[in-house]
């Protein structure tokens, strides 16, 4: 699926940034340079749909590594020092244009991802592609 499609599917929502690396198009093993790309284009996307949700797309884009470097280090048993909450919270001070996130949404996030670890799952079919940035 060309990128262009792949970021035009997602269906978005001011919950996580992220439910776009569940799709098995997005591969961790891939390499980096990829992988920012599809991010990019992702928070342009989101931003687009949202725009009220962050003050620019550089926020859902540093937001997406943020969350990609706690899924590694909650769910990689190689980490022997885990992050803590706050740890989560002052790495992503000042990304929202200097401005930080809400600490509550911060929180939710740190849990919902310390919680469930972000995988690639075999059986996912790429998304049906949208028009809009209807919900």
């Amino acid at each position: 699926m060309p990128l262009k499609s792949l970021v035009g599917a997602f269906k978005h929502r001011r919950e996580s940034p992220l439910l776009f690396h569940r799709h098995h198009e997005v591969n961790p093993a891939t390499e980096a340079q990829k992988i920012d790309r599809i991010i990019e284009k992702f928070a342009e996307r989101y931003y687009k749909c949202n725009p009220k949700a962050f003050s620019s797309a550089d926020t859902a884009y540093v937001l997406a590594y943020s969350v990609i470097m706690l899924n590694t280090d909650a769910h990689n048993p190689m980490v022997k020092n885990k992050m803590s909450p706050d740890d989560f919270i002052r790495n992503n001070r000042g990304i929202d244009d200097g401005k930080d996130l809400p600490e509550e949404y911060s929180k939710s996030l740190f849990d919902k991802i310390s919680r469930n670890e972000i995988k690639m799952n075999e059986n996912d079919e790429a998304p049906q592609q949208k028009t809009g940035c209807e919900p």
